[in-house]
């Protein structure tokens, strides 16, 4: 199962802790715009167990940002009396003229993002705004939260492309 199990706000399973170490790194090496490894924490003296689950060492991952000040993509999309200032913010920042040219901007480049995602050999179960964050600076849509990242080579050549598709459509669905 790679759907994220119940856990501790940041913690997991050590596997999948490293699993997302890794997977991380790789994106870094591949220059993907994603969270940047730090560290991988074991608690030595604490199991994580979830229902369904087999019994494991409790983990988490240390991960940084790329970006000064991040800003979750889901709060970039939603446009509400909440986040109208960032709104209007970026709207200027970035030289567009109303939110739906936010919006095309920023699906163009979550777009660009998912793709040098797939290149560098991984797909995911989990399109949801919430991971990824959007750098008005580097005007990048980037990756984080990759528990659930797992490697394109562990799946067969002939059903690649419809992991692939499956991450877009999920990307897409929760736009």
């Amino acid at each position: 199962s790679v759907a994220s199990e119940p856990a501790p706000l940041g913690g997991m399973s050590l596997l999948r802790a490293r699993a997302e170490f890794e997977s991380s790194n790789t994106l870094f090496e591949s220059a993907c715009p994603a969270e940047l490894p730090v560290a991988v924490a074991e608690y030595p003296d604490l199991n994580f167990i979830a229902p369904g689950t087999i019994l494991s060492k409790l983990g988490a991952v240390i991960c940084g940002l790329p970006v000064e000040h991040p800003t979750r993509l889901d709060q970039v999309l939603m446009y509400t009396n909440y986040n109208r200032d960032l709104t209007i913010n970026l709207i200027d920042s970035l030289r567009l003229t109303n939110h739906y040219e936010l919006l095309y901007y920023i699906y163009a480049k979550l777009g660009a993002t998912l793709k040098r995602f797939h290149q560098s050999g991984f797909y995911r179960y989990s399109g949801h705004p919430g991971n990824f964050i959007f750098d008005p600076k580097s005007q990048e849509v980037i990756l984080v939260d990759l528990d659930s990242s797992q490697n394109l080579t562990k799946v067969s050549v002939k059903t690649r492309k419809l992991y692939i598709a499956r991450d877009l459509a999920s990307a897409i669905y929760h736009l």
